[in-house]
């Protein structure tokens, strides 16, 4: 927990050299004065401003909803059986024990909680701090700067959509342009 993984990194490294390209597109649409290309490219803005104002209310919502605990205890409750070593080192890391359980107790396997897996004595969780407080608190704090990261992306998608439909706007032609420009070419 709080350790951002490789894959996530390789991830993020990729989705930010699309969006290099993707700035790269607009950029020549504008330049190129394609009006086609252009709208193109106002129509992936727009999904992408809808995308990350969704993923705004999602992180927003994520860190306080029983979802989340739902899911997070699922996985823990598996854990115990299959990977309790793994539990017992997270549980001792984080000073806390048991999901939702104070696993502190002295337990025998048929009295022992469900969400408390079975740790080597030196391992064994003595700290009165449910996991679950302290992992809910993990993942607030690792929401919080991707929340501050897509509130940043979505102001700059607007106003480059707002810049993208202002150059539409400025490239279509008048009728009155049209009409002229149709005289020139029917006097050739």
């Amino acid at each position: 927990v709080g350790v951002i993984g490789d894959r996530f990194a390789l991830i993020c490294s990729g989705f930010g050299v699309c969006m290099f390209g993707f700035a790269l597109l607009g950029c020549a649409a504008t330049k190129t004065n394609m009006r086609f290309l252009l709208l193109v490219y106002s129509i992936v803005l727009l999904l992408l401003l809808v995308a990350f104002g969704m993923l705004m209310i999602t992180e927003a919502a994520a860190s306080r909803s029983d979802k989340v605990k739902q899911m997070v205890q699922s996985a823990w409750e598996s854990r115990v059986v299959s990977h309790a070593g793994d539990l017992c080192d997270l549980q001792h890391d984080m000073q806390c024990s048991g999901f939702t359980s104070n696993c502190s107790g002295q337990w025998t396997n048929d009295t022992r909680p469900s969400d408390c897996p079975a740790c080597h004595l030196e391992k064994d969780s003595h700290y009165p701090n449910a996991c679950w407080n302290v992992l809910q608190a993990k993942i607030h704090e690792n929401l919080k700067p991707l929340l501050y990261i897509s509130i940043i992306t979505f102001v700059v998608l607007g106003m480059a959509l707002m810049g993208a439909l202002y150059m539409c706007q400025r490239l279509k032609v008048s009728n009155r342009e049209y009409r002229l420009y149709e005289t020139i070419r029917s006097d050739e």
